[in-house]
C-alpha cells in the first residue's frame, strides 16, 4: 500500500480525495503540517506541529452507507485499545470520536465518504494524534485541553511507530 508524505497540506482527508482520481486504493496521506485540519461539525484541528500526526487512509468500502455511519467511533475504539495495549496508557474515548486521557484531548477521528447512488463509493479516514508537539505553541483555548502521548511513554516516541498501528487496524477490521 502506497503511503504519501507531504509537507503541508490543507487536510489529508481532502487530499486524499483528490489523489483518488490518480491513484489505485487503498493508499495513506500523512503530511508534516495542515493549514485546514478539521474535526467533527465545525470544529477545526490544531495541525500546526510536524511532531504530532496527521494521517488519512481512503479506501473503497464493503459496507453500506448505513453501516458505515459509525466509523469514526469504531476506529476511535479500535485506535484506544491499541494504544492502552501496545503502551499501557490509559486512553478512553469521548463519543462519538475523541481519544482522551484523564480527560485530555489526544486526538481525534473524522470519517467521511463519498455516496454514488446509494453506494459507498470511497470512504476517508483522518486521524490526527498529539504525538510530541509543543503544547506551549498551541492556542490558549486549546492547549489546556489536550495532552501528548509522547508524555505517557517512557521512551522516545516517533509518529511513524503509530502509524504502522494504524496500519494495523485498518488491514485487519476495514480492508
Amino acid at each position: 500500500m502506497e503511503i504519501i508524505r507531504l509537507d503541508n497540506v490543507d487536510s489529508t482527508n481532502d487530499e486524499a480525495f483528490r489523489l483518488s482520481t490518480a491513484k489505485p486504493l487503498p493508499f495513506v496521506v500523512v503530511a508534516t503540517r495542515q493549514w485546514a485540519g478539521r474535526g467533527q461539525g465545525n470544529h477545526t484541528w490544531y495541525s500546526d506541529d510536524p511532531r504530532n500526526l496527521y494521517w488519512t487512509m481512503i479506501w473503497q468500502p464493503r459496507q453500506t452507507p448505513q453501516a458505515f455511519q459509525d466509523c469514526s467511533t469504531r476506529v476511535a475504539i479500535l485506535l484506544s485499545q491499541k494504544l492502552r495495549e501496545h503502551y499501557r496508557i490509559p486512553v478512553a474515548v469521548k463519543y462519538p470520536n475523541d481519544l482522551m486521557i484523564q480527560g485530555r484531548k489526544l486526538g481525534g477521528i473524522l470519517t467521511e465518504t463519498r455516496v454514488l447512488s446509494g453506494n459507498l463509493l470511497l470512504a476517508v479516514c483522518g486521524i490526527g494524534l498529539n504525538v510530541n508537539g509543543d503544547l506551549s505553541a498551541y492556542p490558549d483555548d486549546i492547549r489546556t485541553h489536550c495532552c501528548r502521548l509522547g508524555d505517557w511513554v517512557p521512551k522516545p516516541l516517533v509518529p511513524r511507530e503509530v502509524e504502522v498501528l494504524l496500519e494495523e487496524i485498518f488491514f485487519k477490521h476495514f480492508l
